[in-house]
């Protein structure tokens, strides 16, 4: 007779994911497959497989719910023959692989038997056995067991398999048992145990993206580790002397990884318990396993020795609590999900039997085992595991003389090339462990020998022997010298020769040199855009002297704050402007008729490492800091720029940047060394009156030309830097002008305007980087501790190499801090920029945002950057920035700043429904404020300070239901939620609802509408009033099919001469 129980919780749980994913159901199934060397044992076989279902009453389990989606087991009478045999005689190795694989991860069906057994017959005599079990009716431990039952009874004789008796213990009093221990006192130590494990929330783990997107489509990639018998016996003498297992210290190395790998303190790995501490249950065949939460934590000082200790006392104490369920402790303490985004699971070869080694790949073709006569071998297959949203599965199977490491992940979410590498920084992670216990986990080394080469040398191999003049205006000069007549400059109808911009810089170089302007002393220049800014900048550097640039537009606070820190003795002016000057500082008058009677003097030597000029750019703390550039550092700059964009690109280059912005380094100096010509303009939207070959600006400079349809026809080439780029605004370059090539360059002003490119020209695709470095620049992605990352991992970007700044003028405290000794080049120096990035795969650089940009809401960090990315790929939005501002209630919500196209409708809602489609829920937006543009400040950042105040709405307004679907609905929730009043806008799951009150949902509607809503779509539409459009969809769906059934069942009662009877109707009616 067959018997009913209920799922345990385990079961209920596994029951939820597969109606909530059925598309991964079969990654669950505990798979063996192996080859044999004779099909003559296919009787003995079926007998002994028959004999273990008989004896195992769950492997003769069926699944089915009621109408109110309670799901029960029921244990069935066994029925023999379970093995089905297949003919694969003509089949070649790659398809009996495949279809082998398609057998064991192929789901199973609801109600039917959850235990497949094929034996593929092969040419030659041979077979290969598969076994597929649903986890539903067997765990990792029954597996084995299972499997050594199996061995048992095929290294016997006959008579020995059919005496094999029933097992005398049942899983239905394990889940008798388990249903009054949550009722009892020990259920609640334990949770009061796990509650403090897991009660404060971790931010999500995140691995490099896969460059496909999607939410995960189940394909599953597995990267496979072999670890030496050298170094797993190092590994369990390590393990001895810790007292630990030898799976503490790989918990205690994959840890570590992933805290490198995130940058995250808290590190959280779920592994499996077997949940058999009754002595009753340790025979029985079924799911009792418990996946429990290993948390680590790490601070700047953690060590070694420390971790593998919390990892051994994490096991242990997970052992002595491994009977709460995890899915309760979920719903308990309202996780929202699995504590955990990776998993470790051991299998120890000691408890395992000689089985183990068919998954060692280095005895692949050898005969491991045999069952009586038949030699088993090893028959690969594709792994699978049961993902479900993890990022990360690791499986780790012992041998007698080695360890093998399977790093699973879904290929759809995360990239594959980085769980590669990853794979193998887990070998150097361990490694370094034996090396020096003691060592700080900070400084432990992380890529594998030839990524190291690869990130340090190979995508860093940017030297170029300089050739050229060592000073900026000695490049100028040689210009003068070869092109005298050719025109220098040009504003509005005025124009000046190379020749004369020559001798009119001499005149301002010998005044300030008769008035003691001393080397490297800096001068002050405070003027319009004009040629007697051009004029001024180029007289002070021949002088020796480093100029200071002071847009005239500055706030006078400003300006005497920058005045005051360089500590200028002489400003450079028009007329109007010299009143506003300190009455202690000089001012030269650059339109002073009497320069033109200057002598000239001598030009001083000016050294390479002579400083050039400082250009202040905003501090934190409010107050300017000035970065002082050397002759060496701007003149490698604009050789770079030469061999990168050719002589012909400066022929006309507009000049629209303030004179205090470093893209003016760029548009003056590259223009003047090629020998082109400068169209100066006051602003960027005005009419040059010359041709424009050349524009270089900020993104939303360009925007603004290209709205306002004032890009000048000549344009062939476009620099943007300063902002991200969007694919949108490079297809609206090529839209609307005739620009040939459009550069996103990227670079602080620390490293001398620009230190990464990537050219993108008209057809290429896009390029979401930014680029390679520069000519003798080189770019590391970092940890916290300064130690170098893997390709695609998230860190910050420093930047090495001939244009690293001297420093800050006078800040010595802030040049320390941010200046330092390059360790990977003897004698060099880097900056740390504090924006973040990680390197591609094809040695590109991505950008991700800023350090300093980080903020934690509700216990999660979140990095503002990556939020302002997705809003940035959003269609309709030109600009975005992101912050964290208090509510009446104190608490912290994010809010976002949106610039949107007037051609595209975009709304608050449509913008958090596409967020919430890339970003996890705590990382959208409580708040969207449209503005027409972002504050910025001089300098052209992003003036946060100067964002409005939002305006936070109270409470969701009530809305009653409106509609005979949505009353019925909401009587449904009534009764499982035991909410009273309940809107049309409220949220199943904010009620109240869990995932299986969400299951007894779907079977309630199935019941009362007679249509199924699956259980996905009530995550994605949780509202009561989305919900009921789902209902009204899946009903008129339904309707129309049993229309067309209908009709098609009169048809078929028809004759043909009925039928052309019709159709020849139909054909004069038409």
């Amino acid at each position: 007779m067959s018997r009913r129980f209920p799922l345990s919780q385990g079961q209920q749980a596994r029951w939820f994911q597969y109606q909530l994913n059925p598309v991964s159901r079969g990654d669950h199934n505990n798979v063996f497959v192996v080859a044999l060397d004779t099909d003559t044992i296919a009787g003995r076989l079926a007998t002994a497989i028959d004999a273990l279902v008989a004896r195992h009453p769950m492997l003769r389990a069926r699944f089915c719910s009621d109408q109110e989606g309670h799901v029960e087991q029921t244990i069935t009478e066994p029925r023999g023959e379970i093995l089905e045999e297949v003919d694969a005689r003509e089949m070649d190795l790659e398809t009996l692989q495949r279809r082998v694989s398609e057998d064991a991860w192929r789901a199973f069906e609801d109600e039917q038997l959850l235990l497949r057994a094929c034996l593929y017959r092969r040419r030659a005599g041979g077979a290969v056995l598969l076994l597929a079990l649903d986890h539903l009716i067997c765990d990792g431990w029954s597996y084995w067991r299972l499997l050594g039952e199996l061995s048992a009874a095929l290294g016997s004789d006959v008579e020995t398999i059919g005496k094999i008796g029933a097992d005398e213990h049942d899983y239905s009093a394990y889940v008798n048992w388990q249903e009054q221990w949550l009722q009892g006192p020990a259920c609640e130590r334990q949770l009061a145990y796990w509650r403090d494990i897991v009660g404060r929330p971790q931010s999500p783990l995140e691995l490099p993206a896969a460059d496909v997107g999607g939410g995960g489509g189940g394909v599953q990639r597995a990267h496979t580790l072999l670890l030496s018998r050298e170094l797993c016996q190092r590994l369990r003498c390590f393990a001895a002397d810790h007292d630990a297992s030898l799976f503490s210290v790989l918990l205690a190395a994959l840890q570590i990884l992933l805290h490198r790998y995130s940058g995250h303190s808290t590190i959280s790995v779920g592994a499996p318990m077997p949940c058999r501490s009754r002595a009753a249950w340790r025979g029985v065949v079924g799911d009792f396993v418990n996946m429990v939460t290993l948390r680590a934590w790490f601070g700047d000082d953690s060590r070694v020795a420390d971790v593998v200790e919390r990892a051994r006392a994490a096991v242990r104490g997970s052992v002595r609590h491994q009977d709460y369920p995890i899915s309760t402790l979920i719903r308990r303490l309202e996780l929202g999900g699995t504590p955990f985004d990776a998993s470790l699971v051991f299998q120890n070869a000691r408890e395992s039997g000689p089985l183990t080694e068919l998954w060692n790949p280095r005895r692949e073709g050898e005969t491991i085992t045999r069952w009586g006569e038949v030699a088993l071998s090893a028959f690969p297959i594709q792994q699978r595991v049961a993902l479900d949203r993890m990022a990360l599965a690791v499986h780790a199977i012992e041998f007698e003389h080695g360890v093998r490491c399977d790093f699973i992940h879904d290929e759809t979410r995360v990239d594959a090339g980085a769980i590669a590498r990853m794979t193998a920084n887990f070998e150097t992670v361990l490694q370094a462990m034996l090396a020096d216990p003691g060592a700080q986990v900070r400084t432990l080394p992380l890529l594998s020998a030839d990524e190291r080469i690869q990130v340090l040398e190979a995508f860093n191999a940017t030297r170029v022997d300089q050739q050229g003049p060592e000073t900026l205006h000695g490049w100028f000069q040689c210009s003068a010298r070869t092109f005298p007549e050719a025109i220098a400059l040009r504003s509005g109808a005025q124009t000046l020769s190379y020749s004369e911009l020559d001798r009119r810089s001499d005149a301002v170089a010998a005044r300030l040199q008769r008035i003691g302007v001393g080397a490297q002393e800096c001068v002050a220049i405070q003027l319009p855009r004009g040629p007697g800014l051009i004029i001024a900048v180029l007289g002070t550097l021949k002088a020796g002297a480093a100029y200071v640039p002071l847009d005239p537009t500055y706030p006078q606070e400003r300006i005497a704050a920058i005045l005051g820190s360089c500590g200028a003795r002489v400003c450079i002016v028009t007329a109007a402007l010299a009143a506003a000057l300190p009455a202690n500082l000089a001012a030269l008058d650059i339109d002073d008729a009497t320069l033109a009677q200057e002598v000239p003097w001598p030009l001083p030597h000016v050294h390479p490492n002579g400083l050039a000029y400082v250009i202040y750019t905003s501090g934190s703390t409010g107050t300017p800091k000035g970065v002082m550039i050397e002759h060496a550092n701007a003149c490698n700059f604009i050789a770079w720029a030469l061999r990168d964009g050719g002589t012909d690109a400066f022929a006309h280059t507009l000049f629209a940047t303030s004179i205090s912005f470093d893209l003016a380094v760029y548009e003056i100096f590259a223009t003047l060394a090629a020998g082109g010509t400068l169209e100066i303009v006051r602003d960027v939207l005005e009419a040059p009156c010359g041709p424009v070959s050349l524009i270089n600006t900020v993104p939303s400079g360009m925007s603004a030309l290209l709205h306002a349809r004032a890009v000048p026809a000549s344009v062939r080439r476009v620099n943007v830097a300063g902002e991200p780029l969007r694919a949108e605004l490079v297809e609206r370059i090529f839209a609307g002008s005739s620009a040939q090539t459009v550069h996103n360059l990227y670079g602080p002003t620390e490293t001398t305007t620009y230190s990464t490119g990537v050219r993108i020209g008209r057809g290429d695709a896009f390029a979401a980087h930014i680029g390679r470095p520069i000519d003798n620049t080189r770019i590391y992605i970092v940890d916290r501790a300064e130690q170098a990352l893997p390709i695609g991992v998230q860190g910050e970007i420093y930047i090495g190499g001939a244009g690293v700044a001297r420093g800050y003028l006078g800040r010595p405290d802030l040049t320390e801090e941010r200046f330092g000794s390059d360790p990977f080049v003897e004698g060099g120096r880097w900056y740390r920029t504090g924006d973040l990035g990680c390197w591609t795969a094809d040695g590109n650089i991505e950008y991700r945002g800023r350090t300093d940009h980080q903020v934690k809401i509700r216990g999660f960090r979140i990095e503002l950057g990556e939020i302002e990315t997705a809003l940035l790929c959003l269609d309709g939005v030109e600009a975005a920035v992101v912050v964290a501002c208090g509510d009446a209630t104190g608490n912290q919500r994010l809010v976002a700043y949106v610039v949107v196209s007037p051609q595209v409708h975009v709304t608050p809602h449509s913008l958090r429904d596409a967020l919430a489609m890339s970003l996890p829920a705590h990382m959208v937006p409580a708040g969207f404020v449209p503005l027409e543009r972002l504050p910025l400040t001089p300098n052209g950042k992003i003036d946060r300070a100067a964002l409005p105040i939002p305006e936070f709405s109270s409470d969701r307004a009530y809305r009653a239901p409106t509609g005979e679907i949505e009353q019925q609905i909401v009587q449904i929730w009534g009764e499982l939620l035991g909410v009273s009043r309940i809107g049309r806008d409220d949220n199943f799951f904010d009620l109240g609802g869990h995932s299986l009150l969400a299951m007894q949902l779907t079977a309630r509607l199935r019941s009362e509408f007679g249509v199924t809503v699956p259980l996905a779509e009530l995550f994605d539409a949780p509202e009561l009033r989305y919900m009921a459009e789902r209902v009204a969809v899946a009903q008129a769906a339904a309707l129309a099919s049993q229309d067309m059934q209908s009709m098609l069942a009169e048809l078929d009662g028809l004759s043909e001469d009925e039928l052309r009877e019709i159709l020849s109707k139909e054909a004069i009616d038409d």
